[in-house]
């Protein structure tokens, strides 16, 4: 192969990298982000210190599994409640509810989104993966 060749081979694999970055899925990105990391361990936890005072009881087997989905779910289900309310609200609303320390605002904030993990998460995958789907079809 010339010289030509190999550069344009190169140039085109370079361009496809380009291209992959940029087709990255938003769930995956936000996994990989250190938001994720810190939203996670969060949900670990609270959601460890619910199961653990639930676990006493063995009756309550599907109460455990619930809130250990919820535990899992929780960090993209905050990415969503976050987004929306940015979305919908003020900067300055987001940073009093979303304060480094909990306060009357964020403990509420918190224990909304603990109710509603599973519809939320959810919801958040769903709208992303449509969205994702859209860009792609839009570059194509």
């Amino acid at each position: 192969m010339s010289k030509n060749g190999s550069r344009y081979t190169k140039e085109n694999r370079r361009k496809q990298l380009i291209l992959k970055r940029k087709r990255s899925h938003p769930v995956r990105v936000f996994i990989r982000s250190r938001d994720f990391l810190a939203k996670s361990i969060i949900s670990i936890m609270i959601f460890g210190m619910i199961i653990y005072s639930v676990s006493k009881e063995t009756n309550n087997l599907m109460l455990i599994i619930y809130i250990t989905t919820s535990m899992l779910l929780f960090p993209f289900a905050k990415k969503a409640g976050d987004d929306l309310i940015r979305y919908y609200f003020s900067e300055k609303t987001f940073k009093i509810i979303n304060e480094g320390r909990i306060t009357d605002h964020g403990s509420i904030y918190l224990f909304i989104i603990m109710i509603i993990t599973i519809p939320l998460a959810a919801g958040y995958f769903v709208y992303y993966t449509i969205d994702y789907y859209n860009k792609f079809k839009d570059n194509n």
